[in-house]
Parts: structure tokens; sequence; C-alpha cells
């Protein structure tokens, strides 16, 4: 289910990484910004999931 949003999560990490630590993307609000701006859904668990997986700095 989440595999249609990967890309969508992982352009916002991206951006966070250059972004000051007070702007950077809460779990909650990368759930809630897939669903406002790309009609996407998806569980709060499954993101979580998703989210501990570490990646590149």
């Amino acid at each position: 289910m989440l595999d249609q949003g990967k890309g969508w999560i992982d352009e916002m990490l991206q951006a966070d990484l250059t972004a000051s630590p007070k702007q950077r993307h809460t779990n909650k609000r990368i759930m809630d910004r897939l669903r406002d701006e790309y009609g996407f859904s998806v569980a709060y668990s499954t993101l979580n999931d998703y989210l501990r997986v570490p990646r590149p700095q």
C-alpha cells in the first residue's frame, strides 16, 4: 500500500536535510501532507515502519 507514496515521502525527507530542526517533518505531518496534498491515505503504523528504516544522510 505504501509503495505508491514512497517517492513523495522521500522528497519530503530530502527537503528536511537542509531545513532547520524546527521545520522538519514529523511522522504525523508527513501523513497529513500525503492525505491533503496527494489524496493518499496510509495507516500511521505503516508509515512509522517505513520511516524507522535508516537511510543515508
